[in-house]
Order: structure tokens, then sequence, then C-alpha cells
């Protein structure tokens, strides 16, 4: 239930611009906020029809105005209809670029990123960085609170039963945002976090460096300069040369791989090799077991397990 208000948002904003401007006087209108969550797929497939028949009427127009012209123009048209073709591919490529990025629901999206948020918390390394999930939660909060200051000035205009039923529903609809946004800064700051313990570590190692996003391999490039510099200021200088090294092995702080971990299987898995492939076990969709984090860690990343 945590996110069933923020799944809902895109259907009430896409509804509520036309109830407020439509509004009927009929005496038995619920003014229940649940008879307000219009299937947004409706609202589509009523668009995408009358998109068909304005295209419909173009086309027929066109047809219409170039067949006195046709005999003429048969090279243009030739010419024409080749980068009407193109343009048709075109518009196709869009398509499926859209259907990509819709091919997983914003609910969907969510979950994804407190998955990633559980075991980026409770993974003794830093993981690899959830960019799309992450970057596409920062649009739809953005998104949705320009909506929601919109419909607050709009509601602010008049003042009716409805409007303060509407203002109620708004008010748990921040809140749900702020729970979203919560999560996200929590992942963020996890992995700030684990490069500021880790950063001499990371920057020496390519898997680890390369599971950074772009922002945080500079921010880690920075705070190891920085934190260098310090120790040379502070203390580093009045000790021998052989001493001042802060890249020296025994010096650098790792993750402790071999820390034991509570796993949940996610699908089954008949072929794992743990221990340095010294021995095998079955995994069963749902099971709740205990092991080495280094011996699940690729599996965590591919999603076949997660963290608890």
């Amino acid at each position: 239930t945590t996110f069933f208000f923020f799944d809902t948002l895109c259907s009430f904003f896409d509804t509520r611009s036309s109830c407020l401007e439509h509004r009927m006087n009929d005496s038995a209108i619920s003014f229940s906020t649940a008879g307000l969550l219009v299937d947004e797929s409706e609202d589509e497939n009523e668009n995408e029809d009358e998109d068909l028949k304005i295209n419909s009427m173009e086309k027929d127009e066109c047809k219409h105005t170039a067949g006195g012209d046709m005999e003429h123009k048969s090279n243009h048209n030739h010419n024409h209809n080749h980068n009407h073709s193109g343009n048709n591919n075109d518009y196709d490529d869009d398509e499926e670029v859209e259907e990509d990025e819709e091919e997983f629901p914003l609910s969907d999206v969510i979950t994804m990123l407190t998955i990633a948020w559980k075991n980026e918390k409770l993974a003794p390394d830093i993981l690899d960085y959830e960019s799309e999930v992450v970057e596409r939660v920062k649009q739809a909060i953005d998104d949705k609170e320009c909506e929601i200051d919109e419909m607050e000035e709009q509601l602010s205009k008049t003042q009716s039963i409805e409007n303060k039923m509407i203002s109620a529903s708004i008010d748990w609809y921040k809140k749900e945002i702020e729970r979203i946004r919560y999560v996200l800064h929590s992942y963020l700051r996890v992995r700030l976090w684990k490069i500021q313990k880790f950063v001499v570590h990371i920057l020496s190692d390519e898997l680890a460096y390369n599971s950074l996003s772009a922002a945080e391999q500079k921010f880690a490039t920075k705070y190891a300069d920085l934190a260098e510099r310090n120790f040379k200021e502070c203390f580093l200088k009045d000790i021998p040369s052989k001493y001042q090294d802060v890249t020296e092995p025994e010096m650098v702080v790792k993750p402790n791989v071999n820390q034991f971990v509570i796993l949940k299987a996610n699908e089954n898995n008949d072929n794992i090799l743990i221990e340095d492939n010294k021995q095998h076990v079955q995994l069963q969709k749902g099971s709740i077991f205990v092991s080495r984090y280094k011996n699940f860690k690729k599996l965590i990343g591919g999603g076949s397990v997660d963290l608890i």
C-alpha cells in the first residue's frame, strides 16, 4: 500500500483539469476521491482515435488537392513518397523508443528502486548504480510536484465541497511523494557513505570504480585528493617518509566480502557453485538462507537474489 497513491497519481491529474472546467450540477454526484481516479488508458485511446481521424482527413485533403497535378508532378510525388516513407520509419522508431521507455510502469520502477535501496544498505560493498531507475524516479517526482502546484493554484480560485475533497487527496499524494523522495535520497546517501569509507579501494579497483555513476566518480576522486592533502598537512609531514603513503595495502580500508548475509531467492536455480566452486547448492524461489556475501554477489546484481 505504500505506493498505491503514487501509482494512481498520473491518472488523477490527467482527469482533474477537465473535471474542474466542466463541473456538473447534478446533486447526485458522489464526491468520493475514488471516483476521480480514471484509467488513463481510456483517455489515451480516445486521443489516439482523434489523431487517426485527423490524419485521415489530412490525407484525403492532400489527395484531393494533388489530384489535378498528378501527371505533371510525378517525379515530385516520387520524391515526396520516398520522404514520407522515411518519415514513417522515423515515426516507427520513435514509437519503439517510447515503448522501451514505458516498458515498466512507474509503480514497478519505484519497487525496483526500493529493492536497490535495501540491497545497497545491506551489502558490505558498493553495488552497481541504478541510473535508469534513479533518473526516472527523479523526473517523475519533479513532474508530479509541478502538477500539484498547478492544481492547488486552480483550486485556490474557487471554494466548494468538491475542492476540499480534492485538496485532501492532494495532501496524501504529497506525503507519498515525500516517502519516495526519502527512499531515493537514502539510496544516494548510502552510496556516498561507502565511497567515503572505501575511497582508496574504489579508486584502485576497476570493477568497483566502474560501478559508480559519473558524478560519483568525480566525487570519489576529489574526496581522495582532499583527504590525502589534509592528512599530509595535519600529521603525515611529521612522520618518516616511508610511512607517508596512504595507498599502502595494509592501510587501505576494504569491504568485508566474507561477511555473512541473509538472502532471499527470487527464482529457481539448480546450478549454483559457491565457496570458490567447491560446493553446489540449489535455490528455490522464495527460500531464505544465510551465506557469505561473496558467494552470491553476482546473483544480487542480476536480481536472482535479494538481501533482507
